[in-house]
């Protein structure tokens, strides 16, 4: 039996999710909070888990190669522009946390168990325009 998920069921599922995200952070309510102190794009240390490396990059690149590993190609814009924003307000809390500082010394890792999926090569330009 072939099994075939609808796109706009899945659009309309993530963008409800991308919804309670953002409304369960902007409750927070706190002068503390990260997101509203930053007054420029914000460079991420990402732990680079095949190569044990350390690099930085900009918070929209390292988003965008979130989004690239974590849904499929060829899905809608709209789909990739909300995974982008779940994808950052996930990142910044994370930081915020520490990320996987005591650990490796970065913010983040590549590491789908440790932080989210990343996939650097499969950033399209869709997903570039969606971010």
């Amino acid at each position: 039996m072939k099994f075939r998920v609808d796109q706009g069921v899945v659009l309309g599922l993530v963008l409800v999710l991308v919804a309670a995200v953002t409304l369960l952070i902007s409750w927070s309510g706190s002068e503390e909070n990260i997101v509203r102190e930053l007054d420029q794009e914000p460079q991420v240390s990402v732990y680079m888990h095949e190569t044990g490396q350390i690099k930085e990059m900009p918070m929209e690149e390292y988003v965008a190669a979130v989004v690239a590993g974590e849904m499929f190609p060829d899905w809608p814009v709209e789909a990739y522009a909300a995974q982008a924003i779940f994808a950052r307000s996930f990142t910044m809390d994370f930081m915020a946390a520490g990320g996987v500082k005591d650990k490796y010394g970065a913010d983040v890792s590549t590491n789908i168990t440790e932080t989210q999926a990343f996939n650097a090569e499969a950033v399209t330009d869709d997903i570039r325009r969606a971010v």
